[in-house]
């Protein structure tokens, strides 16, 4: 019993963490309104791969490492906001190409983004949220202890990325519904625009953070 009250408590915690609006959350909506819902699936799946290595060193002791070295913060922390800063970047660029696609195409035309770009985008955001670190350290030190059973950690392993697959994958089917992206569409130079800034502001915030 005490072993399913703490999966319980585990998997609540980590579903209010996903849900809390992020990197992850505006990376995925982003590519599941401008590009489609075969990329915002992707991107999806390349955030869970992500968490899936957050978790699996979480459980080595790696990420404590990370999180309590300040050196090795510093150095996700930065790789994270340019990461990001270079993504607000190619929104605003896109923002400045949909302003001239011929009205004909009907908007929806600044760009591609296929399924490896799509999974590398979602991959890379997840893994160099420097935040993740800090959160995981609580978690494992709050919750996970030496004495747990190994049968409850690789049920976390699995079942944590599991949850994050979930709510994601209905976040990138909701973006990418058809009445949004129309309507999307009918504004798409400013929602680049507005993604572009807020991916900037992210990267900024993430690059003058503190712990």
């Amino acid at each position: 019993m005490e072993a399913v009250a703490l999966i319980g408590t585990a998997a609540g915690i980590h579903l209010l963490a996903v849900m809390s609006p992020g990197p992850n959350f505006v990376v995925i909506s982003r590519n599941s309104l401008a590009y489609s819902r075969r990329s915002g699936m992707f991107t999806t799946l390349g955030v869970t791969c992500g968490v899936f290595i957050l978790l699996a060193a979480g459980f080595l002791g790696i990420t404590a490492l990370i999180a309590q070295s300040e050196t090795a913060y510093n150095a996700v922390r930065l790789v994270g906001a340019a990461y990001l800063v270079a993504l607000g970047i190619r929104s605003l660029i896109e923002a400045r190409a949909s302003r001239v696609v011929a009205p004909e195409l009907g908007g929806m035309a600044a760009g591609r983004l296929g399924a490896g770009a799509s999974f590398r985008t979602g991959f890379i955001t997840a893994l160099t949220n420097p935040k993740a670190a800090v959160y995981l350290l609580a978690f494992f030190t709050t919750l996970i202890s030496a004495d747990t059973s190994l049968a409850i950690k690789l049920t976390l392993l699995f079942l944590m990325p599991t949850i994050t697959f979930s709510w994601y994958s209905l976040m990138a089917w909701l973006f990418s519904h058809s009445v949004l992206r129309r309507r999307y569409a009918r504004f798409e130079p400013w929602a680049h625009l507005v993604f572009g800034v807020l991916l900037v502001g992210l990267g900024v915030g993430v690059a003058l953070s503190s712990r």
